[in-house]
């Protein structure tokens, strides 16, 4: 039974390409493996950071960003856009905390993130221009539902959008709650996370009203997921 659409959150697209046909099972793990490194390589650890920041608006986190930016010369951005109210920043380690004490000035709840690097951001252009010959060695094929991509929050079915998308994926926003919302506008009533953990389910839920998810980590949980596919298609 295939859905009707797909969508990964960062790494997670691409899972999606892979359940969408668009590329190959075997492929997508080489790549994953090369794109890590090449992220560690661009950045060394400790350089950069990430903070997860809570109950702020975009507009007035953007603004906060950009002061910084001016100030320092680092980088600082909104890399993340998870769910109003949730949104990660990365950036230079420096001018993560100098933002990320402003905006707790601001109202905010700051969460300095366990990550090896700042990904998403700008920082990333290395591993971006590393990655694009190793996707572009790989055969991509139409995919079989529309794959809503992380950058540009829109579905898309050609292979090579796709492999486009895939590599400036790496130093651009992950826009997510966009696309859950495009998601929802394009006729999806029930969304099914299918990993380790629920936390795609959560950020679903704060996105959208009148949806139902099913967060499908164990053999055990796939019933609960027959069951609500099978009634979400009567």
């Amino acid at each position: 039974m295939l859905p009707d659409m797909v969508a990964g959150h960062s790494l997670g697209e691409y899972s999606a390409h892979v359940c969408a046909g668009t590329m190959g099972f075997e492929d997508a793990v080489r790549t994953v493996r090369t794109r890590g490194e090449l992220m560690q390589a661009a950045v060394p650890v400790g350089v950069g950071a990430m903070s997860a920041i809570i109950k702020l608006e975009l507009d007035v986190l953007t603004r906060i960003a950009a002061e910084v930016e001016q100030e320092t010369g680092l980088c600082v951005e909104a890399v993340n856009l998870n769910a109003p109210g949730q949104i990660v920043i990365a950036g230079d380690a420096s001018a993560v905390e100098l933002a990320g004490n402003r905006m707790k000035e601001a109202g905010a709840r700051v969460m300095p993130l366990p990550v090896s690097a700042p990904f998403h951001c700008r920082l990333m252009k290395p591993a971006e221009k590393g990655l694009r010959p190793v996707l572009e060695a790989i055969a991509f094929h139409e995919a079989k539902m529309p794959v809503f991509i992380n950058v540009d929050a829109k579905p898309t079915q050609d292979g090579n959008a796709s492999r486009d998308a895939l590599v400036r994926q790496v130093s651009r926003s992950v826009r997510w709650d966009e696309s859950v919302r495009a998601m929802k506008e394009a006729g999806a009533t029930l969304f099914i996370e299918i990993g380790t953990g629920s936390a795609l389910t959560g950020m679903i839920k704060r996105t959208v009203d009148g949806v139902k998810c099913i967060s499908v980590q164990k053999p055990e949980d796939f019933e609960a997921a027959r069951m609500a596919i099978a009634e979400a298609r009567n």
